[in-house]
């Protein structure tokens, strides 16, 4: 067992880089992730590209420079993984 198995890991700029790449890795060590990022076109591209894993993966756009859109996203990372 890994030790990402079911631990949720949430992270913001996953649609693209760095963020895209430990979005992957993650998932395949056994995490369940929130991918959170600015852009609506790049969270759909990716969530057509990891379909198979919809039940492990939360998408959420968001803008961290805004304190009610981190709000929303935390609310929404609860309300899914507890």
């Amino acid at each position: 067992m890994s030790y990402w198995e079911n631990k949720v890991v949430m992270i913001t700029g996953g649609t693209s880089g760095i963020g895209k790449e430990m979005s992957k890795l993650l998932l395949s060590k056994g995490a369940k992730l929130i991918i959170a990022g600015r852009n609506d076109d790049e969270i759909e591209k990716l969530k057509n590209n990891m379909r198979d894993y919809l039940d492990k993966i939360l998408f959420h756009q968001v803008d961290i420079s805004f304190e009610s859109s981190c709000k929303k996203l935390i609310d929404h990372a609860i309300e899914r993984f507890g």
